[in-house]
């Protein structure tokens, strides 16, 4: 990508930049103007510069600079990674800042925005700040549940095996050495084992994908919100279909606003297996064709923050505003459960995708979960559990098989017990068909 020629500003109409007292008090700026034209962009020079200065000084994520200026992160993360084309003269920066206070709280040469931003990636988590911690904590807490636990709303299904099913191991904090772990015998070898360590930043996940390096792409996840909380959550609650259209679509599909190199096709099915791996083992998988998330959620929320609270794992309410203002109400987002996954596609992508002229709007990952959030809720309450076996289809008026003998065909049905128990009795179907009962 071309650098811009010295004293060269990619657009010079006025935004609605913040000031310093903005970040001193933590305070949005007060939107006064309009864009006037869909082809100019959300910041300009000015703000480019503001967004760098703050980020490489500060402790100011993307997530709270975005938060003041009033737009989305992935334009914030563009002028801080200076996406664009051309490319802004970084040692300009200080002159376009028309605010003094800038210059005397952030001075120039205290630290440097490439090193700054490296540091970051490298040594601390990545997003950290960028994503809530709502997301990871509410998709944990539903895995947690006990084994005996009844929910009227999600079931989870445990197996008692012949030895004891080993823990999931946690993904962000891996378990501490024991001091005596090390401790031999006299004259005797020392024999160590070192332990599994677990990617705790965007780019170490990368760089372990199946020993294949795709830390070139770093940027590129970056920008489509592919954080590594959401990757984990979608390791462990999301079907093998779900993880391979969010790869496909987000990070595969040619995108005419974004001049990133995406993934090949082998890279995707990398990237997927590797994804596939964060699934706890200590769950059943009920697999078919397409297998069901192994938590499934039926729940009715009656508002859109509690919907949005929880999209297929993933916490959306900092989108609320905007589905408010462009009239995706719970009314309308019930009755789009009913659509084709072609017209969901299109609306959603239309109604609330982030443009580079637009002060907001979502990512490709988070109208994606929204998507599959809807689609997998057309029928939150089935009245048939279909089910298919080696000879024919089960019916309603049929006597069912147990859990051992189905084959769950995803699209079809959502498998919906009340309890435990009723899976118990399940197990037992075969005992109870040769006495002649029904479960």
């Amino acid at each position: 990508m071309p650098a811009a020629r010295s004293g060269w500003e990619s657009d010079t109409g006025e935004r609605d930049n913040p000031t310093y007292d903005n970040f001193r008090t933590n305070t949005p700026v007060t939107k006064t103007r309009k864009i006037a034209s869909h082809r100019n962009r959300v910041l300009n020079r000015e703000g480019r510069a503001i967004c760098r200065t703050v980020y490489a000084h500060g402790n100011w994520s993307t997530r709270r600079i975005a938060r003041i200026f009033g737009v989305s992160q992935c334009s914030i993360r563009r002028a801080i990674d200076n996406g664009y084309s051309p490319r802004d003269v970084v040692g300009e920066d200080y002159a376009h800042l028309k605010d003094p206070d800038f210059s005397k709280h952030f001075p120039p040469g205290a630290t440097a925005p490439s090193q700054r931003h490296l540091t970051k990636r490298v040594t601390t988590d990545d997003e950290e700040e960028d994503s809530s911690d709502d997301e990871y904590i509410a998709s944990s807490r539903v895995l947690q549940k006990r084994k005996g636990q009844e929910h009227e709303s999600s079931l989870l299904v445990s197996v008692p095996a012949a030895r004891p099913a080993k823990k999931p191991r946690h993904f962000f904090s891996p378990p501490p050495r024991s001091p005596t772990a090390t401790r031999t015998k006299p004259h005797s070898p020392a024999k160590t084992h070192a332990p599994a360590s677990s990617p705790t930043t965007l780019s170490t996940f990368l760089k372990s994908v199946n020993k294949v390096d795709l830390s070139a792409y770093y940027s590129l996840m970056s920008a489509r919100n592919f954080t590594l909380k959401r990757i984990h959550i979608m390791g462990e609650t999301w079907t093998d279909g779900m993880i391979k259209e969010a790869v496909k679509r987000c990070l595969c599909d040619a995108d005419d606003e974004d001049e990133r190199k995406t993934l090949t096709t082998f890279q995707a099915l990398t990237l997927e297996l590797e994804i596939r791996k964060l699934r706890s083992k200590s769950l059943i998988e009920i697999q078919g064709p397409s297998s069901l998330p192994i938590v499934k959620s039926t729940s009715n929320p009656t508002t859109l923050s509690a919907f949005l609270r929880d999209v297929v794992g993933f916490d959306l309410t900092v989108h609320r505003a905007l589905l408010k203002d462009q009239g995706f109400d719970m009314d309308a987002l019930r009755s789009m459960r009913q659509w084709k996954a072609e017209e969901l596609r299109e609306v959603l992508g239309r109604g609330l995708r982030q443009r580079e002229e637009e002060a907001g709007g979502m990512c490709k990952l988070e109208i994606l979960a929204l998507e599959l959030a809807l689609r997998s809720g057309a029928n939150p309450y089935p009245l048939l559990v279909r089910v298919s076996k080696r000879r024919g289809t089960w019916g309603d008026n049929e006597r069912r098989p147990s859990l051992l003998d189905m084959t769950v065909r995803h699209g079809d049905f959502h498998l919906q017990c009340g309890t435990v128990k009723d899976i118990r009795y399940g197990i037992r179907g075969r005992q109870r068909r040769r006495r002649g009962r029904k479960w």
